[in-house]
């Protein structure tokens, strides 16, 4: 019996490399939905082992971390010039200068996420 399991796994091995070299970017479900679709029938690997077997020989694709999105200057939209290039202040509170930017954090499950932060700063 174990016998056949290691030939079920190599088969499996197999079958997933040849995925990946098409599809690099598939994943560990879809991966299982097209090899049981294939192969139903015949004496393949139940659903848990497969992932598990992934997981064993380090062959799932990492998740990309989410990046917010930031200043796109290619919409197509109007922009504003900078009118405080050249802009001396002669007197308090005739300037304001505001940003926004965002802080990955860690949470406690182990995920990523950000939070903004927005500053504004008057010219005194």
């Amino acid at each position: 019996m174990a016998l056949e399991k290691a030939a079920q796994i190599a088969f499996a091995l197999q079958y997933v490399h040849s995925v990946r070299a098409i599809a690099p970017g598939i994943g560990g479900v879809k991966l299982w939905r097209k090899y049981k679709k294939e192969f139903d029938g015949c004496h393949i690997l139940g659903r848990d082992c497969f992932v598990d077997m992934l997981d064993e020989y380090d062959l799932k694709v990492r998740l990309r971390k989410r990046r917010p999105k930031t200043t796109d200057c290619s919409h197509g939209l109007p922009t504003y010039p900078n009118i405080v290039k050249e802009f001396i202040p002669t007197a308090p509170n005739q300037l304001w200068v505001s940003d926004i930017t965002y802080i990955e954090m860690m949470r406690e499950d182990g995920k990523h996420s950000f939070c903004y932060l927005s500053l504004i700063s008057i010219v005194r």
